[in-house]
């Protein structure tokens, strides 16, 4: 049985650093029309944490340290771009959806293992 791709969703990833006793190595990702930002374990694919964003998290994750604390960034909001893929999506689909255009820069201390 073969199946139909209606669309192909590029969503961008991160990998941070492997912690070192329970060798875990996490890579956060997102679904780029959902309103959620979550993490997993790059081995198992267990999700580890989720947080809920005021509009689908579409821009790239960036990791930074400051003052031996490490940190996840990533912006959340949409312009007229995603409104048009998703006007595409629903074209297909035969649905109408509203995007909403919540422009956030989300920021998240990760603990120390």
């Amino acid at each position: 049985m073969t199946k139909a791709i209606l669309a192909v969703i590029l969503v961008p990833a991160l990998a941070s650093a492997a912690d070192r006793k329970p060798q875990k190595t996490v890579v956060l990702v997102h679904g780029a029309f959902a309103e959620e930002f979550r993490a997993f374990d790059a081995r198992t694919g267990e999700q580890l944490w989720s947080f809920p964003a005021p509009a689908g998290v579409i821009g790239i994750p960036t990791s930074f340290e400051v003052d031996g604390e490490q940190y996840i960034a990533v912006t959340a909001g949409w312009g007229l771009d995603a409104q048009g893929v998703q006007n595409g999506i629903d074209k297909t689909r035969g649905t109408k959806t509203v995007v909403p255009k919540a422009g956030t820069v989300l920021v998240f201390k990760l603990r120390k293992a």
